[in-house]
């Protein structure tokens, strides 16, 4: 009798430890792809990459999604790798530098003086729903200042939806990443036009 209540005890204790171990958490990451041919864009300054600055809402890692407008929700196991504001701004100087767009991306820690700085805002990073679909939604500005005068270059705002696959946190980073990188690459054709 006592090894048959030691050995439902230990079963239960295995299932207890694998289905907390399945339940998460999970963390997700941006990732935006390196084009093929930027041989044609460069522009020739030092570009310095602000702290990002985000709503109230954008300020946790873990992943908001919305039924409706009115109301916030977060996921309970789904989680950005860093908070919203680091992770976008990684991606930002990653993918400005890996294309070669400036002659350099700095950020906080360097001793080089920049020609221009890039300050962002976010309004939303989230799972939201719209006519019974859900999407990934970014909502972004972007400034561009000159640096030795302050002046502003170029105002960019975004508010963009991608279709996801019900409302599964996993689909919402690729459809995020996509989004800013059009985005970025936008800005940097619209800073071409415009020095």
């Amino acid at each position: 009798m006592r090894y048959k209540y030691k050995l439902k005890q230990s079963f239960l204790i295995f299932l207890l430890v694998f289905f907390y171990g399945c339940g998460g958490p999970y963390y997700y990451d941006l990732y935006l792809e390196p084009l093929k041919t930027n041989e044609k864009i460069r522009i020739d300054k030092i570009l310095f990459v602000e702290d990002i600055v985000a709503n109230e809402a954008y300020w946790t890692q873990r992943m908001v999604y919305r039924n409706s407008p009115f109301m916030v929700q977060y996921f309970t196991f789904k989680q950005w790798a860093k908070r919203p504001g680091e992770m976008i701004k990684d991606a930002i100087i990653l993918f400005y530098k890996k294309n070669l767009f400036f002659n350099k991306v700095i950020e906080e820690y360097s001793s080089i003086e920049p020609d221009i700085i890039l300050k962002t805002n976010i309004f939303a990073l989230e799972i939201m729903k719209k006519d019974k679909q859900w999407f990934a939604h970014l909502a972004l500005d972007i400034e561009v200042i000159e640096k030795k005068n302050e002046k502003m270059i170029l105002s960019h705002s975004f508010d963009r939806l991608k279709k996801i696959r019900g409302r599964k946190a996993r689909y919402a980073p690729e459809k995020i990443s996509e989004i800013l990188q059009e985005e970025l690459l936008e800005v940097v054709k619209k800073l071409i036009s415009k020095l």
